[in-house]
């Protein structure tokens, strides 16, 4: 079973073009999976570790990212990310649903359950979910993987946003100028540097940083009550499930009904800097203290036949000096549930303005 769905990842990921413009040099179509094997060194087997859902303690502080193949990085944590929302099981933790959600699950089956996927999307109150609902699972890495935050909870939500596509709404979520929307403790989020720019951007031929945009931004928050703020350093991605479905000869996908077409959509994957900023303290002072996401997941559904709909799950795993293991789950829960609620209002208003025009 492993095997088959590491083989449906790749499909996803990587889904070769039925047409596809060729330069006039080029006469092989690429491969993403020669590319990576004709690179392979020792700064690859890092890229693997650096990418995994989780980073061991002893080499979290040693993953320098301009020493990796980002390009590497960059997919293989595409694929985690894929994998963490999706799955319901993992070999290195265990997912616990909440008191609600098991009740949904024991009635439409697991996360990949066909049923469970037409109950949230239905719009009939009669065999559907209610539109509000929101799925919520907690857990944590097995002791024995010496994970880089293993005591720390991961939390897991998915339910649908009506009035907004997967294209929509990660586009909102890779603009940092927008990030004050739905993140009401932010006082800010800058791009430090833009690796490539552009959501639906097609690796055509063989491009340093692969499908979609990638960047490192720089995050600083303020929650209520503490005194400190939160800074962030982080590696972010997102690129198109099915790259090559749709593009244009610019390498841009097309926008429009075709996005919506069946189960497409969108991956987006965070993971803090770490390594060579472990010193620099560049946008800190003695009022700030540096809280990291380890990992940070997106995976955008499209839903077929309603086009500004989004089936949406997310995973975060948050380590902050502010906040005390103890209360950790709570505190996550919380950022996850209102996250969710920020997104659908933005929507919401967003069709109210498509319905008033």
């Amino acid at each position: 079973m492993k095997d088959d769905y590491n083989d449906y990842v790749d499909v996803m990921l990587k889904t070769k073009p039925r047409r596809r413009p060729q330069p006039q040099q080029q006469q092989q179509e690429y491969d993403i999976q020669t590319y990576e094997s004709s690179k392979s060194s020792d700064s690859d087997i890092s890229s693997s570790v650096a990418a995994g859902a989780y980073v061991s303690k002893d080499m979290w502080s040693k993953l320098v990212l301009d020493d990796l193949n980002k390009r590497n990085v960059i997919y293989q944590l595409s694929k985690t990310a894929l994998e963490l929302c999706e799955k319901s099981t993992h070999p290195n933790l265990t997912w616990k649903p909440d008191k609600a959600t098991a009740e949904i699950l024991n009635k439409y089956g697991s996360m990949e359950s066909s049923s469970l996927s037409g109950a949230l999307r239905s719009v009939d109150d009669n065999t559907g979910l209610p539109e509000d609902t929101i799925l919520v699972w907690t857990a944590k890495f097995n002791s024995d993987t010496n994970a880089y935050g293993v005591d720390l909870p991961i939390i897991r939500t998915r339910g649908i946003v009506n009035g907004m596509s997967p294209q929509k709404i990660t586009s909102l979520l890779m603009d940092s100028s927008k990030i004050k929307l739905y993140n009401k403790i932010s006082l800010g989020r800058t791009d430090q540097e833009v690796y490539q720019e552009g959501i639906n951007v097609v690796d055509q031929y063989g491009d340093k940083y692969g499908h979609g945009e990638s960047k490192i931004v720089f995050n600083l928050t303020k929650p209520p009550i503490v005194k400190k703020q939160m800074v962030f350093r982080t590696l972010m991605h997102a690129r198109r499930l099915n790259p090559y479905k749709y593009y244009d000869e610019t390498g841009q996908g097309i926008e429009g009904e075709k996005e919506c077409g069946g189960e497409d959509g969108y991956i987006m994957v965070s993971r803090a800097v770490p390594g060579e900023d472990n010193n620099n303290n560049e946008g800190q002072d003695n009022d700030s203290l540096r809280s990291e996401i380890l990992m940070g997941a997106n995976l955008l559904r499209c839903i077929p036949d309603k086009n500004d709909s989004t089936d949406l799950t997310c995973v975060t795993h948050v380590m902050s000096p502010l906040v005390h293991p103890m209360i950790a789950g709570k505190v996550g829960m919380k950022g996850a549930i209102d996250f969710f609620n920020d997104i659908r209002e933005i929507a919401g208003e967003k069709t109210a303005v498509s319905t008033s025009d």
